[in-house]
């Protein structure tokens, strides 16, 4: 009997969309609006803290760096412009890393 979530991670996360008229802009997704900058995102897996929302600045760029963290694969940093979310301690219940993004210009 195997048991999958004892070795598999699940990653949901969506795009914002386009501004349909909203706030008198044309159709657009580059404005500073909550429905633009925040994008719900769900991760869960063994390494990952349960029942625990974060807040901290993370973008699609991270998704790659921490599988392959995840995966126990190596890899060069200066490869990938993201940054692994283990690395950065935020897959745990602690507080993120002193060297995690505070801000994130796309």
């Amino acid at each position: 009997d195997m048991d999958i979530y004892q070795n598999t991670y699940f990653l949901f996360t969506s795009d914002h969309g386009y501004h349909l008229g909203q706030y008198d802009v044309p159709c657009s997704k580059q404005q500073p609006y909550e429905e633009t900058i925040r994008i719900p995102m769900y991760f869960k897996g063994p390494k990952v803290a349960k029942n625990v929302t974060k807040y901290d600045i993370v973008g699609n760029i991270d998704i790659l760096p921490t599988f392959l963290s995840l995966a126990g694969i190596k890899y060069d940093d200066n490869t990938y412009d993201g940054k692994s979310w283990e690395e950065g301690g935020l897959l745990s219940n602690g507080d993120m890393a002193d060297n995690w993004r505070t801000v994130y210009l796309s």
